[in-house]
């Protein structure tokens, strides 16, 4: 028998908040860019994960699906904030 497929979905909690607002006051930015050959999020499912701070972009090589996109960048979020925390403590 087949296995039934699972629509994907974006994972969000509230520690995501948390690092979203640390992240964005102190001056992160990170956001989904389209490939050059999308025309939309219609018509696109090819995305890299841009990081800007301080006036200095780093785009990512790996391409992602937009939810995987989403997903990497709660993530992402998540990480920066946790490495900050830790070193408080």
């Amino acid at each position: 028998m087949a296995k039934k497929k699972t629509k994907e979905e974006i994972e969000v909690n509230t520690l995501n908040y948390t690092a979203l607002s640390w992240c964005m006051l102190n001056g992160y930015k990170i956001y989904p860019k389209p490939m050059p050959a999308c025309k939309g999020r219609g018509e696109c499912n090819q995305y890299k994960i841009v990081i800007e701070r301080a006036g200095k972009k780093r785009i990512g090589e790996k391409v992602y699906s937009y939810i995987e996109c989403q997903n990497k960048i709660w993530k992402i979020y998540d990480t920066l904030y946790s490495k900050q925390k830790n070193k408080t403590h």
